[in-house]
């Protein structure tokens, strides 16, 4: 790509951060379903350094793969931890 067009820089997205999630908490800070699963899939891929596709599935079934799903009975949740 150089080549053909030059150096045209690269964009990188900016790491998230503990004040990024103090936003994020105060953002969706109503009670509603939506809202408290949107901000445990941030604040579970940030504290367990995951990225977001091993969060999520795709809409086309087709695409879907079970091979890169974490599956929910190998998490352990305590009261401290999870």
């Amino acid at each position: 790509m150089q080549k053909l067009r030059g150096f045209t820089g690269t964009m990188c997205k900016w790491a998230l951060t503990v004040d990024d999630l103090r936003v994020i908490l105060t953002m969706f800070a109503s009670g509603k379903l939506d809202n408290l699963l949107t901000i445990s899939i941030i604040f579970t891929g940030f504290h367990a350094l995951m990225h977001l596709g091993k969060l999520t599935l795709l809409d086309n079934e087709a695409r879907q793969t079970f091979l890169k799903t974490i599956l929910h009975h190998t998490i352990i949740v305590t009261p401290s931890m999870f």
